[in-house]
């Protein structure tokens, strides 16, 4: 068990490295976007986005609609960590429902 957790310690290290090392090279600004990109879930989630979509950007509307949206009460808030996480896992191993302008039902992922 120990072993394996250091393997994906050695690993996960290896690809920050990798993906800063190809940033400095092609987009060296991206990295100034936070303080510490790599362990900030939004510029992580943000580079998401943008690697997924290439140079289009995401609409603003949407983007700010989805945050409006985790201050809603309705629903049963005690699930939505547990459906939050299994729809990460779903949107991860690209199964997920037929969604428009995906007719496939794989999900856009970066790998």
């Amino acid at each position: 068990m120990v072993i394996r957790r250091e393997q994906l310690l050695t690993e996960a290290g290896s690809q920050v490295q990798q993906m800063r090392h190809l940033l400095e090279c092609a987009w060296p600004a991206v990295l100034d976007a936070a303080r510490q990109p790599f362990r900030s879930v939004t510029w992580t989630a943000a580079l998401a986005v943008v690697t997924g979509r290439g140079r289009q950007k995401p609409c603003l509307r949407i983007v700010r609609n989805v945050f409006a949206a985790l201050t809603d009460r309705t629903g049963v808030s005690a699930q939505r960590p547990g459906a939050l996480e299994r729809i990460a896992l779903l949107m991860e191993t690209g199964s997920g429902p037929e969604v428009a302008g995906n007719p496939t039902g794989a999900w856009q992922t970066t790998g």
